[in-house]
């Protein structure tokens, strides 16, 4: 089949040349369509019950995670000017567009009651809600009054201020629309470039959180990385490839081939309406960086070829038909690697994989038609561009691990046993964590904020509790709901983990307060069924509906209770939930109650193990499929369990020192083992394809052909081991700590597969000569090439 596809290449090379532009040209255009995606990160499949319990409730009470949390500790806050100062703060902050609406000291409100006439004339009592600190302001004595008024009212303790009365809250609202959209950009830049203006000339210290700033912060994290990831893997490729080949030429077409396979990812993705993420922004370097492989190993054929005979296009001819489908192949096993994420169910994953899936093919592809095209224009290169294939040091290397193969088998073992055993018991140490702070370094700012709030506030990141009552809760039973609301914000409050609570019930202490003259000790719940109906009757009209909005549905059968939660990672939640949830159930039983329990920390909880989960399955499906294809390949059990076990020691050796080193199982390092086994298998395939050829050709000599096997494919691969471990090594400059551990334990681990692939490989094949015969190498179901079966070399009509 290969030597019929070298027909084809070299036949048509300038009518496919044209269509590889023209494909390209129009993979830009569609790539100009991509977008950002300013969406939270959804790792849950939207059959989920976490997520459909998520939807529900922002459908009903709207999205809980809309507000910029901003947190100071100020001792000169009530001095009047610094006061005035403040208060102007806010009023800038309300000015900017998009801001709905600022919440702080400044900005609390009180109530009180007063005498007003209704439309018939008749006089009433009522409630009237007013700003505690007015805009006109004129003295420090005024000031210091309404401070205390302020600090009387136990509402806005732990929502506005911490218990210890020195560090203040403020939380900037943005409009809902906004908030998965572009625009929600410049409105964080310009809220906070307010702030650290206020922060300047007061000298004062802000501490800025909250999901809408995170989320933008880690999207302009995003957004640079992807370039200098870039940048970084072009260079590194360049350098790499200039060390080896000394040709520029050489540089120019795999940059050529590679830029290909990117703008045809990218295209795909406009064509699909995929958005950038952490994950798909990762895809450019990914495939620059896993393109270069199939560069190298066909220019090293090509190079190996016109140095035995000197003939260009046999050579061309010869670098698709012998190596073709090991190349294929090897992409193929990479792309599966990549594939079986979509089988997670989470978009996130799925776009991922199926980006980065069909790049590696679309790299295969291009390098298949670009390579042989091109060159077939070229000079033949000289003895200048072909000496790496007698480089003193790669052929020394191949010597001395030819020798330990050779002479030094036991050892090896011994070598590989101790591995094992060292590295299971790493395996034991890995712990199963995640945060939503956890790709962000500690000593981060936007990390330091996050801890400065939760040690004050105990957490910004929203938990939400929604109780659904069988029937609607009018008069005594409401009354009945809000004391059992009460009753559990009591029992949630003992736990360290959760910010103070806000409920219906809290608005009617407030409200109670009111009514008690503004006696502070007056802040609970009305004694009596009467003195509740007192107090709604005394609402403004339209007070009552507000109230009920915030906190309670259009049907009066669900109440809400909002708070917060510190970003205590999945271990921590898996312990809290259940006990938060038994508090619940003690007071609101599942026979008559149903109860939601979301927010981002529950989403991401959930979402975390799950994924972990489905990441263990998509492990195992790459691990099935490679195998599958090594015995399309190979049609001999032996030999594919032979060349799972230099895949599966590297595999080890990652997850030991995932281990060792304090490396949790999370989703970004998870994901480290189905992409290094599929890109580590590679070289398996090549050698074991190279080694097939040469056991046919050389009358089953096991040793001459692991030998020449080395010779050639020992190579290429250290060439690809060293632009792989390079290449990936790149994104440890990440500042997300998932990156960073992903492209570090990845590098290791392809070097490990590297050394596993041209030592403890070919030392089990030696080892198994005995027991494998001619019978173990059966025609394969994926046909290798035919040494005898070339092309007419005058029906090409090239120059030779």
């Amino acid at each position: 089949m290969w030597h019929k596809i070298a027909g084809i290449i070299l036949r048509n090379r300038i009518a496919l040349l044209i269509a590889v532009a023209i494909i390209t040209a129009f993979m830009a255009w569609q790539a100009t369509k991509i977008e950002m995606d300013y969406h939270y990160a959804n790792m849950l499949s939207e059959k989920d019950q976490v997520y459909t319990d998520k939807v529900k409730f922002q459908e009903i009470f709207g999205d809980e995670a809309n507000g910029i949390v901003i947190g100071f500790a100020d001792t000169n806050l009530f001095n009047f000017d610094r006061f005035l100062a403040f208060q102007k703060l806010c009023e800038n902050l309300k000015e900017i567009e998009n801001v709905a609406s600022v919440l702080t000291v400044s900005k609390a409100i009180n109530v009180h009651q007063i005498t007003a006439v209704d439309e018939n004339g008749n006089k009433k009592r009522e409630f009237e809600f007013y700003p505690v600190f007015p805009e006109d302001i004129s003295s420090q004595t005024e000031l210091d009054s309404i401070k205390n008024v302020f600090f009387s009212l136990p509402f806005y303790n732990g929502m506005l201020y911490n218990s210890s009365k020195d560090v203040f809250l403020m939380s900037v609202a943005l409009n809902k629309e906004i908030l998965n959209s572009k625009a929600r950009i410049p409105v964080v830049q310009e809220v906070e470039k307010v702030l650290n203006e206020y922060a300047s000339q007061e000298n004062v210290e802000i501490h800025i959180s909250g999901l809408p700033f995170i989320r933008t912060k880690m999207m302009d994290l995003i957004k640079t990385e992807i370039v200098l990831f870039i940048i970084l893997a072009v260079l590194i490729v360049i350098i790499i490839l200039y060390l080896f080949f000394r040709s520029f030429k050489v540089i120019g077409v795999a940059m050529i081939v590679v830029g290909v396979s990117v703008i045809w990812a990218l295209g795909l993705m406009g064509i699909l309406g995929f958005k950038i993420t952490v994950l798909t922004g990762m895809i450019p370097p990914l495939l620059i960086v896993i393109g270069i492989p199939n560069t190298i190993f066909l220019l090293n054929k090509y190079h190996s070829e016109t140095v035995a005979h000197g003939n260009k296009i046999l050579a061309l001819q010869r670098v698709i038909s012998r190596i073709g489908s090991a190349v294929f192949l090897s992409n193929l096993t990479t792309a599966a690697g990549f594939g079986t994420f979509t089988i997670t169910n989470t978009s996130l994953l799925v776009h991922f994989g199926i980006i980065a899936s069909s790049g590696i093919i679309f790299a295969f592809i291009s390098a298949l038609i670009i390579i042989p095209s091109v060159f077939s224009f070229l000079q033949p290169p000289s003895n200048k561009y072909t000496k790496h294939l007698k480089s003193k040091l790669i052929t020394n290397v191949i010597s001395v691990l030819n020798k330990i193969v050779t002479n030094h088998r036991p050892k090896v073992y011994i070598a590989v046993v101790i591995i094992f055993l060292v590295a299971s018991f790493g395996v034991t140490l890995i712990e199963r964590t995640g945060y939503i702070m956890d790709d962000v370094p500690e000593s981060a700012e936007l990390s330091l904020d996050l801890k400065y709030l939760e040690k004050h506030f105990r957490g910004v990141s929203p938990l939400e509790i929604a109780v659904q009552s069988k029937d609607s809760l009018k008069g005594t039973e409401m009354i009945y709901q809000i004391e059992k609301i009460d009753s559990l914000q009591q029992r949630l409050s003992a736990y360290n983990e959760l910010s103070r609570s806000l409920s219906v019930a809290d608005a009617i202490k407030f409200l109670y307060q009111a009514y008690s003259k503004g006696k502070e000790e007056k802040y609970c719940l009305p004694p009596n069924p009467k003195t509740y109906e007192t107090i709604l009757s005394r609402l403004p009209k339209d007070g009552n509906a507000d109230l009920a909005k915030s906190f309670i549905d259009s049907s009066f059968t669900i109440t809400r209770i909002s708070l917060n939660i510190a970003d205590i990672g999945t271990n921590r939640m898996k312990d809290l939930l259940p006990k938060i949830k038994k508090d619940i159930f003690e007071i609101f039983p599942k026979d008559k109650y149903d109860v939601i329990i979301t927010g981002s920390t529950v989403v991401y909880f959930t979402g975390t193990t799950y994924l972990i989960n489905n990441l263990f399955i998509s492990l195992s499906l790459a691990l099935l499929i490679i195998t599958l294809l090594m015995y399309a390949l190979q049609r001999s059990t032996k030999m594919v369990l032979i060349a799972l076990v230099p895949n599966i020691i590297p595999m080890l050796i990652t997850a030991a020192l995932m281990g060792y080193f304090g490396i949790p199982i999370k989703p970004s390092t998870i994901l480290v083992f189905s992409i290094a086994l599929g890109i580590s298998v590679d070289g398996t395939i090549h050698f074991l394809t190279k080694y097939r050829q040469e056991y046919m050709h050389n009358n089953c000599d096991m040793g001459t052909s692991v030998r020449k096997a080395m010779q050639e494919t020992g190579t290429s691969m250290m060439y690809t081991s060293a632009v792989l471990f390079f290449g990936f090594l790149i994104f440890t400059a990440s500042s997300f700590g998932g990156t960073k551990a992903l492209g570090l334990l990845i590098s290791v681990t392809l070097l490990v597969a590297m050394i596993c692939n041209l030592v403890v490989l070919p030392t089990m094949l030696l080892s198994l000569e005995n027991k494998l015969n001619k019978k173990v190498y059966r025609e394969p179901l994926l046909q290798i090439y035919d040494e005898e079966d070339e092309l007419d070399l005058d029906e090409l009509k090239i120059k030779k």
